[in-house]
């Protein structure tokens, strides 16, 4: 199973940092038989993303971290149908990031073993700040911002 000491890597473009490069879109963690999610962003383990035979999903017990961007078509997926079906599957964090208005919202769920259920954990604005499973700090004001 995945370790919060495990180096994660975030899919996307390029590298995540140092260790292997990150890998493209349409990845996703496995939660079971036939059903392969594809979360905006998956946080693996290395030692799940190391492995002989390349694919663009993971077993869940490699996963440290899915992400949704949550848009209006994909607001109830990513409020309820996914949630349940990542629980299900075990895994630990979960992240919906959120707009309001012209601003994002972060929200932070954790699997509760004793229902194994994701509980909120936090509810982050301008800035989402935390260790777990890995160090993040990310200005919240800056998503979904134009660049000029």
């Amino acid at each position: 199973m995945a370790q919060p000491g495990d180096r994660p890597v975030l899919p996307g473009a390029g590298s995540a940092g140092p260790g292997p490069p990150a890998s493209g879109p349409g990845d996703g963690g496995a939660a079971g038989q036939r059903q392969v999610p594809e979360p905006d962003v998956v946080n693996v383990s290395t030692q799940a993303y190391d492995r002989e035979e390349p694919s663009t999903s993971y077993a869940a017990d490699g996963v440290l971290l899915v992400v949704e961007a949550v848009s209006a078509e994909s607001q109830v997926r990513d409020r309820e149908t996914k949630p349940m079906t990542y629980a299900k599957a075990g895994i630990q964090h979960y992240r919906r990031i959120e707009p309001d208005g012209r601003r994002a919202v972060a929200y932070l769920d954790e699997l509760d073993p004793a229902t194994s259920t994701l509980g909120l954990a936090g509810i982050h604005r301008d800035r989402l700040t935390t260790s777990v499973p890995s160090p993040v700090d990310i200005d919240l004001t800056a998503v979904g911002q134009r660049r000029r």
